[in-house]
């Protein structure tokens, strides 16, 4: 029984000692495993004693700092800068120390050993009530390449905020996704209000500029594409940008597009204004030399009538005759007006013409019915035109009559329109004077000077015109000459 139980506790020592190795093996291998990812691991870990003194920091410091782990054992110096320690440990007195088990989260940078600073994101834990740590255990993870890259983008972000020109961009279903403070004022926008929304309903495109299937179908050909656009802003106004649009590609394909826009309201105005104003010249010189070619003074009137409605985009305009002191005709109308030339109006008979006469500019018309000059002039159911201008036709000694221009809906007539009226009416009144010359001249030729009576001319004239009737149906042609004694 004594060797049973002898042999007994030998198998159990022995046994004991096997589980011991084998636990000393796996705890060897492990210790071994954890100091191999730390050595290889990005991030380092360290521990600390209370006073931030460095109890042991893992290898992988020198991936980060540059310098081994072994000149910061002992140490209170982990080289961070100045202003980020201040700010760590006014902190880590607030809230790490107080309690075992707090944690906090810091931002620093770390100088590195060939120059400049590492950014880390240091996470630091307090475990002073562990026995197998007794300290704080901080790590520390490399946030360089991450904070160079939010600060290229907070200052990208910043730098298209910035700019005077507009800068939109919108994914490739056409939704907007960025606008720039710029392009946000052009409607008063706020940024919430334009994102995720199509393209064509924060700026709806007018029939004006270049075509949006066009822009479109360039781009998204994976081209640039710059020109002019028009969109209509939610106060009503139209506005023109320079716009230059470029697709942003991802992967294979076209991942959206990006514009850049100036505003150029006030440049196509301008521009506008100018072919305007060039237009109306070359409408006064084509007038000028069609009435000197053309002898009928009707064909005259009807061309300026014609004119003048198409080039201002008036509803109607009428070229009349003053007959005596109310009296008009209509010689010549375009557009909407329903009297017919040779025709009077309704107002014939009811104005005081010399009114007209006695004006040296022309008289604009804010409101036909309101206007003191033509109360009680208009017909019961009122004017079919709102607004208008008049002006006078020929010197004021020998007026002619007046050219109207009338418009359905109430407008203003700014100077330079004033003035091409003027023009057209100067051109008609050259014409008529001319005709009137004429007109002298012929009579002067085919009566006596003395007398008024027909000369011989005239009775030539006359006796031709009659001799060619007769030859041409079955009519006799008689001359009977009496001779007048004293």
């Amino acid at each position: 029984e004594a060797l049973a139980a002898d042999v007994s506790f030998a198998l159990e020592a022995i046994a004991a000692r096997d589980a011991e190795a084998e636990a000393r093996e796996s705890a060897r291998i492990a210790h071994a495993e954890s100091a191999a990812l730390l050595r290889h691991s990005r991030d380092v870990v360290a521990i600390l004693e209370p006073d931030y003194t460095v109890r042991w920091i893992s290898e992988s410091v020198e991936e980060l700092t540059g310098h081994p782990a072994a000149r910061y054992v002992g140490s209170r110096q982990l080289d961070v800068h100045a202003d980020d320690l201040r700010a760590a440990m006014r902190q880590a007195d607030h809230r790490l120390l107080g309690e075992p088990g707090d944690t906090a989260l810091y931002t620093m940078r770390l100088a590195h050993r060939l120059g400049g600073w590492r950014w880390c994101e240091l996470h630091v834990s307090n475990r002073l009530d562990d026995p197998l740590v007794r300290g704080i255990v901080a790590n520390f993870h490399d946030i360089t390449a991450r904070k160079a890259a939010n600060d290229d983008a907070a200052f990208r972000a910043h730098l298209l905020a910035s700019v005077g020109e507009a800068v939109a961009a919108a994914d490739q279903d056409g939704r907007i996704t960025y606008m720039n403070r710029t392009a946000l004022r052009f409607g008063g926008w706020t940024l919430e209000e334009v994102l995720g929304r199509p393209v064509l309903e924060v700026f709806p495109r007018p029939d004006a500029g270049a075509s949006i299937h066009e822009v479109m179908r360039t781009v998204t050909a994976g081209r640039s594409w710059n020109g002019e656009l028009a969109f209509d802003l939610p106060d009503g106004r139209r506005m023109w940008i320079m716009a230059n649009l470029t697709p942003i590609r991802e992967g294979e394909g076209a991942g959206g597009v990006i514009g850049v826009a100036t505003d150029i309201t006030a440049r196509v105005h301008d521009r506008e204004r100018l072919e305007f104003r060039e237009r109306m010249q070359i409408e006064v010189a084509r007038l000028g030399q069609f009435a000197l070619g053309t002898p009928e003074l009707h064909d005259v009137a009807r061309a300026i009538a014609e004119s003048a409605g198409e080039t201002l985009g008036l509803d109607a305009c009428t070229i009349s005759e003053h007959i005596g002191a109310d009296r008009t005709l209509i010689r010549a109308s375009w557009g909407t007006y329903p009297i017919p030339p040779g025709a009077e109006p309704a107002t014939s008979g009811k104005l005081d013409l010399s009114r007209i006469g006695e004006l040296d500019a022309p008289l604009q018309v804010d409101d036909f019915e309101s206007h003191p000059f033509f109360a009680g002039t208009l017909p019961p159911e009122g004017s079919a035109y709102r607004s208008g201008v008049i002006v006078p036709i020929g010197r004021p000694a020998r007026r002619y009559g007046s050219l109207t221009a009338l418009s359905a809906a109430t407008r203003s007539f700014p100077a330079e329109e004033l003035r091409f009226l003027e023009s057209l009416a100067n051109i008609l009144s050259t014409a008529v004077e001319r005709a009137e010359a004429d007109r002298r001249l012929t009579a002067m030729g085919l009566h006596d000077a003395l007398t008024g009576l027909p000369n011989r001319v005239l009775l030539r004239d006359r006796i031709d015109r009659a001799t060619a009737q007769a030859s041409e149906g079955p009519h006799t042609l008689a001359v009977l000459l009496v001779d007048l004694d004293r």
